[in-house]
C-alpha cells in the first residue's frame, strides 16, 4: 500500500511540475469581424475585415482582407480614403489602407502587420492634390 501512494504522491507531483513549464505560444487567430463606417457628413463610406493574433509581449500580428471604400458625393472635389492608426516599439504610424477618387472606389485584398498594438481604422474625405483629410469616422465592428 505504501508503495502504491508513493507512486501516486510522485504521478501528482509530476504532473503538477508539468503544468507549471510555460506553454509554447500557439497561433490563435481571433474570428474575422467586419469594419465599417461612414465619414461624418457621409461623403465617404468604408468596410473591412479585419483580425489578429497575440505575438507576446503585449504586441500582436494583425491583418485585414477586402478593404473597400467609395467616395459617395461625385463632383466635390474630394475622394475617399481608408486609414489605419496604430502603435509599435518606434511609436504610433498610421497608413493607408485604401483610397478612391473622387466618385470612385477602390479595393485592397490585405495587409498584414507585424508587431503593433491598439490597432484601429478610419474613413476620412481625402483631398487627392493635397493628402488633407477631413471629417474622419473611426470604423467600428458591424453588428452581424
Amino acid at each position: 500500500m505504501k508503495r502504491t501512494r508513493t507512486s501516486l504522491i510522485a504521478a501528482t507531483v509530476a504532473a503538477l511540475g508539468a503544468l507549471a513549464q510555460p506553454a509554447q505560444a500557439a497561433a490563435n487567430w481571433t474570428n474575422w469581424a467586419t469594419f465599417s463606417a461612414y465619414s461624418t457628413n457621409y461623403a465617404s463610406y468604408g468596410y473591412l475585415d479585419y483580425r489578429y493574433e497575440a505575438t507576446g509581449g503585449g504586441w500582436y500580428k494583425a491583418e485585414f482582407s477586402y478593404a473597400n471604400i467609395s467616395d459617395l458625393k461625385y463632383g466635390d472635389g474630394w475622394g475617399s480614403v481608408i486609414r489605419a492608426r496604430y502603435d509599435t516599439p518606434q511609436g504610433a504610424r498610421w497608413g493607408v489602407v485604401a483610397q478612391a477618387d473622387d466618385g470612385d472606389g477602390d479595393f485592397n485584398v490585405g495587409e498584414t502587420y507585424y508587431n503593433v498594438k491598439n490597432m484601429w481604422f478610419e474613413v476620412c474625405n481625402w483631398d487627392m492634390s493635397s493628402g488633407a483629410m477631413y471629417s474622419c469616422a473611426r470604423m467600428y465592428k458591424s453588428s452581424s
